[in-house]
Formats: structure tokens, sequence, C-alpha cells
């Protein structure tokens, strides 16, 4: 009677979960549909409405003992942010709420044979590492990295921010067991022991990265990475590399050492040039008599040094490439988010990057730290709506404009001849996350995501207008731009009403 009584409580408390994520969550689509359960494309009904809903992903999968918890309290940039997630056991479901990842995966790139640079797997390579790092000191295998796993949001090919996603596969280690029980991966990138002739471990993600690193670089590749991928994807656990920071170790030292390499045979070639201009001198002019020792010391001297600058540009420009390649910057970490959560999707990569310039105190000549303040600049077909709000620091909420439109254009019955951009500056010095620009005119609703806008960079959002219907009394909408980030938006809100001429 007391195991009954608790598992209808069991099965009362699930229906209660349903029910609520299905209340505050609505469905914009379907992205995945499988045995396996369902992945959807969701926006926050509950959010606060003046600054645009939220878009994230939730996951409905038949499978029980995720790591996804673990996921939720380590917080790091390279993989989702998870913002929910429960398990129902009388359905052996569990349910997930996580970040959406806007970008295109990097299967992509494979099927248009648009294949990496060795300068993009280093920072791919160099990326991964740091989270899988984290990951398996916390017990957590991912067990499926390949290219539709990792996700290309703009811009990550030259910041190095790419995403991995899809721990549908992870588990935690359990120690002192000889072989796997349930067989996941997805064949020709799961190491063999993933099929269940040993335990897997931290070396088995390693060997799926290297896989993918090398199918990514594609067959033409046989540069300083090659060797390091082949001790990734050797068919024995010991003799691959033992650790994600080893791995991240080597990689750094095969990229010290090409640009070394490569400086001191330029430096080789300089020196051999000046020896041959010397030569060339000497029997072009045979007649001549040979310069005394004063002027073989000055000759010398001058060789010396055109060498020594030389060697210094070389040095200079390894210096820039290794900066380059240095790991990615990190994004902020980011709480669950709250009723009133404005969390949404990174996509799009600025458009300009100019680190914000510091002011200084006219009292103190001191510098005064840069402005927390991301500004928010509206174009309607390319002329702009909020000039006048530039005079101010402060946010503000009720700006607004009106646009006459031509009797033709409205009698078509749309603003299809109508388009809004938002160009979006972070003048902060922290990362702004995510930014979303909505037009809605309270029935109908259009958004458009953004990436993270690093200090000093401009990122321009635009959004067509032809979904919205011209109405006798005008139409009105209302422009959002919102964002994950500790700034301040200038303009958060703005009205924009168009009018027959």
């Amino acid at each position: 009677m007391a195991m009954e009584k608790t598992e209808e409580a069991g099965k009362r408390a699930s229906q209660l979960v349903a029910d609520y994520l299905a209340s505050r969550y609505h469905t914009l689509r379907i992205i995945k549909e499988s045995p396996h359960g369902t992945i959807s494309l969701v926006e926050d009904t509950m959010a606060d409405q003046s600054h645009g809903r939220p878009i994230f992903v939730k996951k409905s999968l038949q499978a029980m003992g995720l790591p996804y918890k673990e996921l939720q309290d380590i917080g790091c940039e390279v993989f989702p942010k998870v913002f929910y997630t429960a398990e129902l056991p009388p359905a052996g479901t569990t349910i997930v709420i996580e970040e959406f990842i806007a970008g295109e995966p990097l299967s992509n790139r494979l099927e248009q044979k648009h294949y990496l640079t060795p300068q993009e797997a280093t920072r791919l390579i160099l990326t991964l590492c740091s989270g899988l790092t984290l990951l398996h000191q916390h017990g957590i295998l991912h067990r499926d990295i390949k290219p539709s796993n990792i996700m290309e949001p703009p811009g990550a090919s030259s910041s190095g921010l790419y995403r991995l996603i899809d721990f549908d596969a992870a588990r935690t280690v359990k120690e002192g067991h000889e072989e796997d029980t349930r067989l996941l991966g997805t064949k020709g990138y799961a190491p063999p022991e993933q099929y269940g002739s040993a335990q897997t471990d931290a070396r088995s993600d390693l060997y799926a990265l290297g896989v993918t690193v090398r199918e990514l670089l594609g067959p033409g590749y046989h540069g300083p990475l090659r060797p390091i991928l082949a001790k990734c994807t050797e068919q024995d656990p010991a003799r691959r590399y033992q650790s994600a920071a080893k791995l991240a170790r080597a990689v750094r030292h095969a990229k010290l050492f090409y640009y070394g390499r490569r400086a001191l045979i330029l430096a080789g070639i300089a020196f051999c040039s000046l020896a041959a201009i010397l030569l060339w001198h000497r029997f072009r002019y045979p007649e001549q008599p040979l310069p005394g020792h004063d002027e073989l010391k000055n000759f010398s001297h001058e060789v010396k040094k055109a060498v020594k600058n030389k060697e210094q540009s070389l040095k200079n420009s390894v210096e820039q490439a290794k900066k380059q390649l240095d790991p990615p910057a990190k994004l902020p970490a980011s709480s669950a988010p709250a009723k009133d959560s404005t969390a949404t999707a990174p996509q799009a990569a600025p458009t300009s990057q100019a680190a914000p310039t510091a002011t200084r105190s006219a009292t103190t000549g001191e510098e005064a730290p840069a402005p927390n303040r991301v500004r928010v600049r509206l174009y309607c077909n390319g002329d702009r709506l909020n000039a006048w709000m530039d005079q101010w620091d402060t946010p503000i909420s009720n700006g607004g404009a009106m646009q006459i439109v031509p009797a033709a254009v409205w009698q078509s019955g749309s603003l299809s001849a109508y388009s809004i951009t938002a160009k979006i500056t972070n003048e902060s010095d922290e990362i702004f996350a995510s930014p979303i620009l909505t037009v809605s005119d309270g029935s109908n609703q259009e958004t458009t995501t953004a990436g993270a806008i690093v200090p000093g960079a401009t990122a321009e959002l635009t959004i067509p207008l032809g979904s919205f219907p011209t109405r006798g009394g005008g139409t009105h909408l209302t422009v959002t731009t919102t964002g994950m980030g500790p700034q301040v938006i200038s303009t958060p809100t703005f009205a924009l009403d168009f009018r027959a001429k």
C-alpha cells in the first residue's frame, strides 16, 4: 500500500512539472524528434514582455541518470548553459531547459569541403580542451564528440569561441568498472573501448576529438598537428594523451616549435641572401681591389646589423602569431534565469572591433572606467530613428518615431518595403552576450539574434517588416533590444508608428 501511494505521488509530481513547463515554455518549432526523445526551440512566456521573450532549447529525453545537473553546476562557457533540469521517474524521462546556441555545426563545413585552417583547428582544440579538462575533473564524459555536435557561432573561426553541445550520451565515470553497459556514441568517432571492450574514460573523448579535427582539416593536411592527432587516435588508450591538459600542452608546443623553426629558416635565408650579394659584387667587379681591413670590418658589421634586424622582425611576427592563436577569451558566467529572465541565443559576429577608450577626469587627470553601456542605434531603411537619444547616457525606453508610407505602398497590405536595423555597440569593458532584436505589433512578432559582442565592437541586426500588415488607423510596432550582461542598454524599447501618406 505504501509503495502504491509513493508511486501515485511520484506520478502527480511528474504531471505537475510537465504541466508547468508546458504552460511556461511555448514551442516555436521541433528541432529533432526520435525514439530517444524530442528537442524543441521554445520561448519563455513568463518573461518580461517589454524586453522580448527569451529563447531556449527544451529537451524531453527518454533516459535517466544524465549528468545535466552537474553541467548546471559547472557553468563552463564551452558548453550550453543549463537553466533547468528534472527527472520524471514514472515516465523514465529527463527534462532539460538549456541555452540556445545560434550558428552552424561544423558538419556543414565538412559537407561543403570548407576545411578548417591550421589556425582554426588549433583554436578549436585549445577551446575544447579547456572545456573537457573541467568536464573530466567533475567525472563526466561527453562520449559523442563529432563535427555535428560542435557549433560555430559567427566569428568563432577568429575568436575560438566554439561550443560543444548534445550531452545526451554523456555519463559519469564509474570507478572499478571494467566495461561500459550503455553502448552510445557515433560510429567512426567513438573509440574501440566505447563499444564494450573496456571502460571509457577521459582518453575516449580525446580519441573522438582527434578523429573530428583530423576530418575537419581535410585529407590534404600534413602540418605539425598531424602527429598530435595520430597520438589522439591510437587504438590503445595507454598510447594516447592521458588528459585534455596534456593534449593542449602538446598543441601549444607544436605551435611554438613551428613558428620558431620558421623564423630560423627565414633568418637563414636572409643571411644567405646577403652572402650572395657579397659574392655577386666580388665577381661583378673583379678589377676593383679587395676592400681593406677596415672596409671588411664595416661591411661585416652592416651584415650582422641587417641579420639582427631581420631576426627581430621575424621574432615580432612570431609573437603576433602566438597572440592570434591564444585560447579564446571567456564569456561571462550566467546564473539560471529568474521569472523575467532575458537570457537568449548567441549568433552573429561583431562588425567592427576597436577597444573602448577610457576617458580622463577633468579634476584628477586619472583614467575613468569605460561606461557600463550598450549603445543601440536604430534605423528604418537606412534612416536614423533615435539620433536625438545619443546625447543621453541614461537608458530611454519611451522614445518613438513616425514613418509616413506612400499610399501605393500602404495599399499593398504589408510593410514589405521596409526593414528595421539595430547597430549595437558595446561601449563597456565586458563582453555583451546574446543580443536580441525583436519587432512586434501585438499579433505578429519577428526576432533575430546576434552573438557575443566584445568591448568596442558593433553588431548589426536587421528585421524585414514584410510579415506586418498595414492597418486603417496605422501600424504600431514595438522594437525591443535585449541581451545578457551587466551593461545598461541605451534604448531597450522604442515605438515606431507607420501611417499612410
